[in-house]
């Protein structure tokens, strides 16, 4: 297989990083068995995905293969950069994918089960979420978004994580009607 698209993933792309932060990678690949994807623990957690099947998931509106192809860092094969900038995502799908991921990480336990959901951190879940807000708004608006989070919005995202919980709830569900309409940053 051959790697045509390859970035650093996660809080690390994000700008939410801490000393504690998997090093996580994502990896589009050719070559081999078209429904190929995997993800890969060693020193680094790689998710590796064959383009066939990531071009399914940006049309589908999946927030990681977007994350990816809207890398501003990612390492890009210089023959397959026009075809990759030219993949357009499904909004509309999109924003449906983008609305159950939000609630899931805000409002639930970002689909962990058994022992796995115990220790998960809420507020970890609540950044995430209030972060697919921003992505989201900014791609029903401008058709993509940049995942790396500006210092500012790092803070702002940090400090409504840490809401209480009924403040938390009512100003989720405000940024979210408004990233469905691209209208949270007006």
């Amino acid at each position: 297989m051959e790697s045509i698209l390859r970035t650093v993933h996660a809080s690390h792309l994000y700008g939410l990083a801490h000393e504690r932060s998997d090093y996580d990678l994502y990896e589009v690949v050719i070559g081999g068995d078209k429904c190929f994807a995997r993800q890969a623990n060693r020193e680094e957690d790689v998710v590796l995905i064959h383009l066939s099947r990531f071009q399914e998931a940006v049309e589908s509106g999946v927030p990681q293969a977007l994350e990816a192809l809207f890398s501003p860092v990612a390492d890009v094969d210089s023959a397959w950069a026009p075809f990759l900038r030219g993949i357009r995502p499904g909004v509309g799908k999109a924003r449906a994918t983008y609305r159950r991921t939000i609630l899931n990480f805000g409002l639930g336990n970002g689909g962990r089960t058994g022992a796995a959901a115990k220790r998960v951190d809420p507020i970890k879940l609540r950044r995430h979420a209030l972060r697919l807000a921003h992505n989201l708004d900014e791609l029903v608006r401008t058709g993509r978004f940049n995942p790396h989070l500006s210092p500012a919005d790092v803070l702002t995202i940090k400090a409504n994580a840490k809401l209480p919980e009924a403040q938390y709830v009512r100003l989720l569900e405000s940024h979210l009607e408004s990233a469905m309409l691209g209208q949270l940053r007006t």
